[in-house]
């Protein structure tokens, strides 16, 4: 099954929207909505109406999207009719001023539903064409270590470099058929399709990933450009690459199959390589705060690390006292670019003097210019491409009934990247099923742990100020 949706629809679709918003113009525009038709139209509609967008998670649970309606103060929460209670719940939340809430009459895309999402008519358009008025700036939570999550706000003028140096590093052109699976309300994602779009590049989108329909499509419409993370490529192997009695192949029409959202690990790396071929393996690092950081290109992938600095990209690795560190020494690692977000909403700027921003990773640059990760300063997880606080997840658990300390960690992971781990202490018999349950009433399912171990209370690594020590954590799980 499929659905289609082309240029003048997406216009028409949104002039309709927008009738029923209050005044958007230049004030954040809220958007709860999975991948499908209503997702596009919003997008649309908020860079008409010159209105940071805010992409909201479905998969966040109601207090969550409280959380970033109130620190948005978006006027409006455009809302796929499939999630409407959820964010009717999160609206009851709020004090004071609340969101109006608009529910789509777009429908949704069903299990096995992929929508063709037509590019904009412009034939030979080159990538250095590609305008402020074609992206719209963007207002995306994400996740740092403490704390709630942050607003990190890019203006059009941001979000419009970044989409130019997409489709140029690419070489995206309206030839081009780009498939989608991960969620358009993250970061990367969200960015591809806007970029394709301005190219002129269809686009089939998933409403969610599986192996079978990821491959089904990839053959039908003979896709030729595709991000995914590295758990996806995990499981297109796990089902394809090693089939009885052979292999399946990939399309001749595959050019350019990127990875990035967490760590590719060296055995990853290769199986795919050998799968897909030398020569179409992209992987790249950046962050929702700086956009692209850097490039590995095919050919390159085998050399270690995550490639090469990408055009304009500027990074300093900087020790523990803020010297520069010479090649090859690891520091914290200090970003630069045309792509850099503003700052962190509302209305704050970059502190660093020289305006650098740093996303918590430590790493080091060789003398030939390759960028290497060694590990995270922090201690945000990062999960099947997506970012965990373990402090949110902490003040989750702690929250229950029974609970008398809780400290949260993330510990790698073959299949995830990493893992969210839990380490309890309780007073009464509270058994892991009925913690996860209760986790399911308040986070989102990717920040639920999917392991947890009970302790002493005694025995729990806190510090005396209260304070988590997640390396010790870390030690006592592992032994």
């Amino acid at each position: 099954m499929r659905k289609t949706l082309g240029p003048e629809e997406l216009a028409e679709r949104a002039h309709e929207l927008g009738a029923r918003l209050r005044q958007t113009s230049g004030t954040p525009l809220a958007l709860l909505a999975g991948n499908g038709p209503a997702a596009l139209v919003g997008r649309h509609l908020a860079n008409v109406r010159k209105a940071p967008l805010v992409p909201v998670n479905p998969l966040l649970r109601p207090g969550e999207i409280a959380h970033i309606l109130r620190d948005s103060q978006a006027p409006n929460l455009l809302c796929e009719r499939n999630h409407a209670a959820c964010a009717e719940a999160a609206i009851a939340a709020l004090d004071g001023q609340r969101p109006k809430l608009v529910v789509m009459d777009e429908e949704p895309l069903a299990s096995g539903e992929v929508l063709i999402f037509e590019g904009a008519r412009m034939p030979g358009k080159s990538a250095s064409a590609i305008g402020d008025e074609d992206i719209g700036a963007t207002l995306i939570y994400t996740s740092g270590t403490t704390g709630q999550p942050k607003g990190c706000f890019r203006t059009a003028a941001q979000e419009a470099a970044r989409a130019r140096e997409l489709a140029s590093t690419y070489g995206l052109t309206s030839k081009d058929v780009q498939l989608i699976a991960c969620p358009l309300a993250h970061s990367a994602p969200g960015m591809f399709v806007r970029a394709a779009h301005a190219m002129g590049t269809r686009s089939i989108i998933f409403p969610r990933f599986g192996p079978a329909t990821f491959r089904a499509a990839w053959q039908k419409y003979q896709g030729s450009f595709f991000f995914l993370v590295p758990t996806q490529y995990r499981r297109l192997l796990d089902n394809f690459a090693s089939g009885a009695p052979s292999p399946w192949a990939p399309p001749a029409s595959t050019r350019a199959a990127l990875v990035a959202g967490a760590p590719l690990s060296d055995e990853l790396r290769v199986s795919v390589m050998d799968w897909l071929g030398p020569k179409r393996l992209w992987q790249f690092y950046g962050s929702t705060e700086t956009g692209t950081i850097s490039i590995a290109r095919p050919g390159s992938t085998s050399e270690g690390g995550v490639g090469t600095l990408a055009p304009g990209v500027e990074v300093q690795v900087r020790g523990e006292r803020g010297e520069l560190c010479p090649s090859g020494v690891v520091g914290e690692m200090f970003v630069r670019s045309p792509t850099l977000m503003s700052g962190y909403w509302p209305g704050k700027s970059i502190e660093d003097a020289e305006g650098y921003v740093s996303v918590g990773d430590l790493g080091f640059i060789t003398e030939a210019g390759a960028l290497h990760l060694v590990d995270r300063k922090n201690d945000t997880i990062i999960t099947g491409g997506v970012n965990v606080y373990p402090a949110e997840v902490e003040a989750a658990l702690l929250a229950i009934d029974g609970v008398d300390a809780a400290v949260v960690v993330g510990l790698d992971d073959d299949d995830w990247g990493q893992r969210v781990v839990g380490l309890i202490a309780s007073s009464s018999a509270i058994t892991e099923k009925l913690l996860r349950e209760k986790c399911r009433e308040t986070l989102a399912p990717y920040k639920i742990p999917k392991e947890v171990h009970f302790l002493p209370l005694e025995d729990m690594p806190i510090g005396a100020s209260g304070k988590p020590l997640r390396r010790r954590a870390r030690e006592i799980i592992e032994r």
